[in-house]
């Protein structure tokens, strides 16, 4: 079952969350503002997140602005390293490298889809894609520091 979202008076109609992406939780004041977001895990047991694209996220020429296609980038490549280490670290990103490949529209869902590389005892190496459906609208590669995860 997927979740409808209803869209302001006046906007693009939005897509549904598709059904296997559920909530995802975030203790971060910024991702919450900028949300919701949800989860979902692929089928190579990698995590992504994904959102649907609002008013709220596109700049003065209506199309979704870069930050919030690198918010959903740096997120999910953390979200993937996380999940991978079974919840027990913490990522810090180091370097963040994006190129912007096409647009998505107004109303699209949109969802990354991390990459792991290489997790050492200290850095992670990571690429990251964003799809609009089957279209690939951004591609990142990320450097994150791993640190313990504190209670």
């Amino acid at each position: 079952m997927s979740t409808q979202t209803q869209s302001p008076e006046g906007s693009p109609p939005l897509q549904a969350v598709p059904a296997d992406f559920t909530p995802f939780e975030t203790r971060s004041r910024f991702v919450q503002l900028c949300g919701p977001m949800y989860e979902k895990v692929f089928e190579d047991g990698t995590m992504g997140l994904g959102l649907l694209l609002e008013e709220k996220h596109l700049n003065q020429l209506d199309v979704p602005h870069g930050g919030i296609l690198l918010l959903l980038a740096d997120n999910a490549m953390g979200r993937a390293l996380t999940h991978q280490s079974n919840w027990t670290k913490q990522y810090l990103t180091l370097a963040l490298n994006s190129q912007f490949i096409s647009l998505a529209k107004p109303g699209d869902f949109i969802y990354a889809k991390p990459i792991i590389h290489r997790i050492g005892k200290r850095i992670a190496f990571i690429d990251c894609d964003i799809f609009a459906g089957e279209k690939k609208v951004f591609h990142a590669s990320g450097t994150f520091a791993l640190t313990e995860k504190t209670p």
